[in-house]
């Protein structure tokens, strides 16, 4: 592994992330908010030309779109955002202080430090050599960051091509503070990072020729397109690109048995991003045992495998589909990112905002609950739901659906956290955070539940005092069923 190989570039995207949370106010999801006070008391970092260049750059591009280009930007060593940051650099310790320079540059230190001790070697050409026998000419620049949010809103990859060479660059908030794990952040989710990139130019040059064939099909696209629908996840992505990037996940899979590394974060990325047909995909794929050169001569097999197999997959999408099984795979999922906070109608503001607060690793509207009522496509999008039961009536039919009840916990002050089942009639899928009073709200927030695998989570004020179950044949269909 490279571990910020090019500091340089490393440096200017975590003053690029810093800016832009400086950007987004109060609302800011840093992993550090800590580290970002520092900057929030430099009057110098506001006036600098690089705040007001992202400032005006994120008002047509995305977080995502303005790291790509910096990085991009950073091997020709020109561009209006790489100038503003590089300028940016040669300034920042006067315009900020040397104490909080110095506070900062240790900090970086520290969780490039620990990534370093959590991944150990990260050498994803290697690692697929194993499988397909040929070395591809890749390397990995991982570069944590202190500024950013954690990986749940704050991951961010770039592929470069410099020559014959390969790079990629993974940047990604790291908590100081808090445990990496309630963010996912393993060696098998860097690992799963790293083997992406790999696996995708392993797969672009035999791709475009499997995906004529999938196209040229007289059934399959019609049949492959209903069936990928069957997932709240299903976009705006190709069908063919679906089905490579089901590809790509059961191949982490099948690196991960290899290599003796847990693979339960790809299986859940599997889940949560709606690949409906993955139980099938890993048994045709993981299954086969083929590699080398079989390997690829297998993954040209794949349109006569589909046809030949169709009410097997059909069954294992219909299975596979709908409401994600579990609160922190629905929290993860690409539909979260169109839900809605609701709140009850007679909350203060200042209960609201406190309620809420822990859950702002996801960038969401806040709204009332008479005001979602108003709202045309909320059957469609999901929503997080918070209050008393008697106050909103979405936590209560969160809770009956479940068969869950405040008052039977046997707690001092219970709470509760819980997923929607299948069918709700409000919401493609709601997750209910059920409390006795306001104030018990302000102190459940977003990692209690992404760090659990779990249908619903019951609290006594902080403290989990029960989980639920989700039955294996619910979690992964069975491709034998």
């Amino acid at each position: 592994m490279s571990l910020d190989h090019e500091p340089a570039t490393a440096a200017q995207v975590e003053w690029l992330a810093g800016l832009w949370e400086l950007t987004e106010g109060r609302d800011s999801r840093s992993a550090n908010p800590d580290l970002l006070t520092l900057l929030r008391f430099s009057p110098g970092l506001t006036r600098h030309p690089a705040f007001e260049c992202v400032a005006r750059l994120r008002k047509a591009r995305s977080r995502d779109r303005l790291i790509k280009e910096l990085v991009s930007a950073s091997y020709s060593a020109h561009g209006e955002l790489y100038d503003a940051t590089h300028a940016l650099l040669a300034e920042v310790e006067d315009l900020i202080g040397i104490g909080p320079h110095a506070v900062i540059e240790q900090a970086r230190a520290t969780a490039r430090q620990r990534v370093l001790d959590l991944a150990g070697v990260l050498d994803p050409a290697a690692d697929l050599a194993e499988i397909t026998g040929e070395r591809l000419p890749l390397r990995v620049v991982v570069s944590p960051s202190v500024f950013l949010p954690p990986p749940q809103a704050g991951r961010h990859g770039v592929l470069i091509r410099q020559g014959d060479e390969w790079i990629v660059h993974l940047h990604f908030g790291y908590p100081l503070r808090q445990d990496p794990r309630q963010f996912s952040i393993t060696q098998p989710w860097l690992l799963g990072g790293a083997w992406h990139y790999a696996i995708q130019l392993y797969l672009d040059r035999c791709w475009p020729l499997v995906a004529h064939a999938l196209d040229a099909d007289p059934e399959l696209p019609s049949a492959v397109r209903a069936a990928l629908e069957s997932s709240s996840e299903h976009g705006e992505q190709s069908w063919t690109e679906m089905l490579k990037m089901h590809i790509n996940v059961a191949l982490k899979c099948l690196l991960s048995r290899r290599l003796n590394v847990p693979d339960g974060v790809h299986r859940a990325f599997a889940r949560a991003r709606g690949l409906v047909l993955f139980p099938w995909f890993e048994e045709w794929l993981v299954e086969s045992g083929a590699q080398g050169t079989a390997l690829a001569e297998h993954i040209t097999t794949l349109p006569a495998a589909l046809a030949s197999t169709r009410t097997r997959w059909e069954r294992i999408a219909k299975a596979w589909g709908g409401t994600p099984p579990t609160v922190n795979l629905a929290l993860i999922s690409s539909s979260s990112r169109r839900a809605s906070m609701v709140v009850p109608d007679d909350w203060s503001e200042r209960a609201i905002e406190a309620a809420v607060a822990g859950w702002r690793l996801l960038p969401l509207p806040v709204v009332r609950h008479r005001e979602w009522m108003q709202t045309p496509s909320r059957d469609t999008n999901p929503v997080i739901a918070f209050g008393e039961p008697e106050r909103n009536a979405l936590v209560q039919r969160v809770l009956d659906q479940r068969g869950l009840n405040l008052q039977t916990v046997q707690a001092a002050d219970p709470a509760i956290i819980a997923l929607s089942q299948p069918g709700l009639p409000d919401a493609s899928w709601c997750i209910a955070v059920a409390v006795t009073r306001p104030e018990a709200a302000a102190a459940l927030h977003i990692e209690m539940a992404l760090n659990h695998t779990t249908p619903y989570i019951v609290f006594d004020g902080t403290h989990i005092v029960q989980t639920g179950v989700v039955p294996p044949d619910e979690f992964y269909a069975s491709p034998n069923e």
